[in-house]
């Protein structure tokens, strides 16, 4: 999975970010870009599908949702 993109907010939220700590979700703007691949053939399709993702930063993890675009 390769997942591209930014993180945007005011400086003391980005600060506390950095610092490790949680913030409001709502705080920071944070949209990905996902592309997978596997070569399983359960999973083949996902070589061929875009995915728009949203993040969270926790002080422990990141969050990802993603989800397919669908352009038919």
């Amino acid at each position: 999975m390769v997942n591209v993109g930014t993180r945007h907010g005011p400086a003391e939220v980005v600060k506390r970010l950095a610092a490790g700590e949680d913030v409001d979700p709502t705080s920071c703007y944070m949209p990905k870009a996902a592309r997978l691949e596997s070569c399983d053939d359960l999973y083949v399709r996902v070589n061929h599908t875009l995915f728009t993702c949203a993040g969270i930063r926790r002080a422990s993890a990141a969050e990802i949702a993603c989800y397919k675009v669908d352009c038919r």
